[in-house]
């Protein structure tokens, strides 16, 4: 049993060091779990659906923590219940065991002065026994010597009666005397066998309520250790559900962590379009601004061109600047978008770096989950060799069975021994009893004849004697006499068969008392060894449960964290939501801006076509206006021809004006054509500039829309890139998560079955040990029980030998 208990706590510490280790790995796992959950919190907040989930699993981590308190508290008071039962049972054994000790040396106190008194009584009855013999010899010569006398005289009665009749009285009253000394010593003997007998019966009832506490409080350990495996049980599944709650907690984690990541992504995105609209909404600034220096500027030419008389070609030398002006900016423009398609590439080379430390981390994820399998094949290879441990403590149980049933055998064959000699003795008291059945009638028969002798002395003369009667009663007394010498004989032959016998079955007794007193004495170490084991087994479940209150503390203070975590975590959530509004109005925002650039683009279309149109009415406008131009030119050089001829002629004119009235209408016609001319000059000037400002608008509005354009295009297919790339990105994050849900998930359930089967098994083990080990204490008390019958048997069985022999 000590081995087979010394394998047990090897196996016990192999399976404490195989938690110990699964327990590491799990503390290992968390902590990089929270390092991940620490480098996710840094990034990102999270969505309203995992925000919802977050709210339904942050309620039901509640309840259940709750519950896992109010189970915790029940559990407490039933543990501390249990400890207070538990201290005072063993208390109560423990002065129970003592009191026993007691009983059993007051038992063997009370024993060894039984057997000085049974010794003494057994040497009182053989002296009275030797001590009798002489008085049946000397009654037996002086039976012989009065019938010899008798015999030899005769016939001569007359001198030989008196001598005879005290004879006679001499021997009746040693017999008398001999027979009162024997019951008196024999009384005197049974009234000691009876105090004595008293007394065991007294000390055999003690240790029969002994030993009923003792099964009582035996009965109240099986029962304290079913409440402690219950509690464990409880305990197990309290860490199993506070486990799961973990599990659980670190998935919303996880979740809430992925999510905040992916918010964050589409925060930097929003970001950066929000930049790109801002740089949009400056460089439309820009151009507005630079609309605007056009139109102040061609103003001021306009101005310039109607307060000097310059040339178009300057004019087309301005215009031709502003366009080169123009392209510089589109230039600009372009450059500058190209940094920003350089940006968004960056960016998308961040997230694929982002997307390769994903990798790695399911890489390490991969190969802790190889260590977890070949630590489960560890644990595997220990169940093995637990198993076969299990088979040998089998083996070694059913040795131990086989010897129980010998020793089982071995005690029913003395009992059917003790049995046979049981019916023996009973034969011999019934022999015994015949034969004293007989004795007495041979004293009363004697008795009478004694009688009949002093009848026959005291009522007959001597004279009146005849010789026949006197030979006929000298001879029925020589018979008589005979018969008594053939009684006594055979009496003293039977009082030696039965010495004999009574030696033999003294022998028997006293082998099986040291026999008994062996198994006793081997019981009782087996009980003490009993008793440092369970002694020992207190003192490790006290440890455990040291051990167990250290775990809850650390559960305690683990669940403290957890709270502060969560408290945080909520915080965050909270803080994610109100960021999610935001996001959501923002995303609002995009779309309206999204749907108000379509409208523009639409419009832009639209004016785009709208401004070709125009462009090419302009165009033949413009054809026909430089037509006009070029004949109003040549018309104004024609006039300005004209008008140096009039201003010659009317110098002329002048000259000639004194010289006669005709001359004077003349020149006043001139000069009314030439104010005429100079009228339709100013009014052909002011077309050509009107036409050349509807030109320039036209072109400038075309210029407008196909920037316009350009930049919705631009925008459109930056933010249709930037869609598939979120997306793919989004696709991507979202598989690796799964992916990495499912490895963890997959750990977690393993780590789980992986101490669900461990725990399982180990306390399969132990109850089917402690069944056995039960079964074996029983057998050992069922023995012990039937010794004690045995040995409540032998002393009966001496008690009834003590009585035979104070009868005897």
């Amino acid at each position: 049993m000590e081995s087979t208990v010394q394998e047990l706590r090897d196996d016990l510490e192999s399976e404490k060091a195989a938690r110990d280790r699964a327990e590491n790995q799990k503390r290992d796992l968390k902590e990089e779990l929270e390092a991940l959950r620490l480098e996710l919190i840094d990034t990102g907040t999270n969505s309203e659906a995992q925000a919802e989930a977050l709210r339904k699993h942050e309620a039901e981590l509640s309840n259940a923590r709750k519950q896992l308190e109010v189970d915790a508290a029940a559990h407490e008071i039933a543990l501390s219940e249990l400890r207070k039962k538990h201290a005072t049972a063993v208390d109560a054994l423990t002065e129970q065991l003592e009191a026993m000790k007691r009983v059993k040396l007051a038992v063997e106190n009370s024993k060894t002065q039984m057997e000085t008194s049974n010794a003494d009584l057994t040497n009182q009855l053989n002296t009275a026994l030797t001590a009798k013999t002489p008085w049946f010899k000397v009654a037996r010569s002086d039976w012989f010597l009065a019938s010899d006398r008798l015999k030899i005289h005769s016939y001569r009665p007359s001198l030989y009666c008196p001598c005879n009749l005290f004879i006679t009285r001499f021997a009746t009253t040693c017999v008398y005397v001999f027979r009162a000394e024997t019951e008196k010593r024999r009384r005197a003997l049974e009234q000691k066998l009876n105090a004595k007998m008293m007394k065991l019966e007294e000390v055999e009832q003690q240790k029969a309520d002994l030993e009923e506490r003792l099964a009582k409080a035996t009965a109240e350990g099986e029962a304290l250790s079913a409440a402690l495996e219950e509690s464990e049980n409880k305990l197990s599944k309290f860490a199993r559900s506070e486990a799961a709650n973990a599990t659980t907690l670190q998935e919303l984690r996880q979740s809430l962590e992925d999510e905040t990541r992916a918010k964050l992504a589409i925060q930097t995105r929003l970001r950066q379009a929000e930049s790109e609209r801002e740089g949009l909404k400056d460089s439309l600034e820009e151009e507005e601004q630079g609309k605007m220096a056009l139109e102040k500027h061609v103003q001021l030419l306009q101005q310039q061109a109607s307060c000097s008389s310059k040339s178009p070609m300057d004019d087309v030398k301005a215009k031709v600047a502003e366009d080169a002006k123009l392209l510089e900016t589109l230039e600009d423009t372009r450059k500058r978008l190209q940094r920003d398609r350089d940006e968004m590439s960056n960016r998308n080379e961040e997230l694929q770096a982002q997307v390769e430390k994903l990798e790695k981390s399911r890489k390490k994820l991969q190969g802790e989950l190889e260590d977890a399998n070949h630590a489960l094949a560890a644990q595997r290879s220990d169940q093995v060799t637990n198993e076969r441990k299990l088979k040998k403590l089998e083996a070694s149980l059913a040795e131990a069975q086989a010897t129980a049933t010998r020793l089982q055998t071995e005690k029913d064959q003395n009992d059917r021994d003790m049995r046979q000699r049981e019916t023996a003795l009973l034969t011999k008291e019934r022999e015994l009893e015949e034969l004293q059945e007989r004795l007495e009638d041979s004293e009363r028969q004697r008795t009478n004849l004694a009688k009949e002798l002093d009848d026959l002395v005291s009522h007959t003369d001597d004279a009146g004697k005849s010789r026949i009667e006197l030979e006929q009663n000298n001879f029925k007394l020589e018979t008589q006499l005979k018969e008594l010498h053939q009684s006594f004989e055979e009496l003293e032959d039977e009082m030696a068969q039965l010495a004999m016998e009574k030696q033999r079955a003294d022998l028997q007794i006293n082998a099986l008392k040291a026999q008994l007193e062996r198994e006793l004495a081997t019981k009782d170490e087996g009980f003490e060894e009993q008793k440092r084991q369970l002694q020992k087994l207190n003192r490790e479940l006290k440890e455990e449960l040291e051990d167990e209150k250290k775990q809850r503390l650390n559960l305690s203070q683990q669940r403290k964290k957890l709270d502060a975590e969560l408290s945080e975590v909520k915080q965050r959530a909270e803080v994610a939501d109100r960021q999610r509004d935001e996001f959501s109005k923002q995303l609002k925002r995009l779309q309206l801006l999204s749907m108000d650039l379509k409208r523009e683009l639409d419009a832009s279309m639209k004016s785009r076509d709208d401004a070709l149109t125009a462009a090419r009415d302009l165009e033949k406008r413009l054809r026909a206006t430089e037509s006009e131009r070029a004949q109003a030119v040549e018309d104004l050089a024609a006039s300005e021809r004209t008008c140096r001829t009039a201003k010659s002629e009317r110098d002329e004119a002048l000259e000639e004006a004194n010289a006669s009235q005709s001359a004077k209408y003349a020149s006043l016609l001139l000069y009314l054509s030439l104010n005429l001319l100079i009228e339709d000059k100013k009014k052909l000037e002011a077309t050509v500039m009107h036409r050349e400002e509807e030109l320039e608008e036209a072109q400038t509005a075309r210029e407008e829309a196909e920037d316009r354009y350009k930049r919705t295009l631009s925008l459109m297919e930056q933010a249709q890139i930037d869609l598939g790339l979120e997306r793919s990105n989004t696709q991507r994050l979202e598989a690796a998560n799964v992916s990495l849900e499912k490895t963890v998930k997959e750990l977690r359930d393993k780590m789980a079955e992986l101490e669900k089967e461990g725990g399982k098994r180990l306390k399969l083990q132990v109850t089917a040990l402690e069944g056995r080990l039960a079964a074996t204490e029983e057998q050992l008390e069922a023995e012990s029980r039937e010794h004690q019958k045995a040995a409540r048997e032998a002393r009966r069985n001496d008690k009834k030998l003590k009585d035979l022999m104070q009868m005897v």
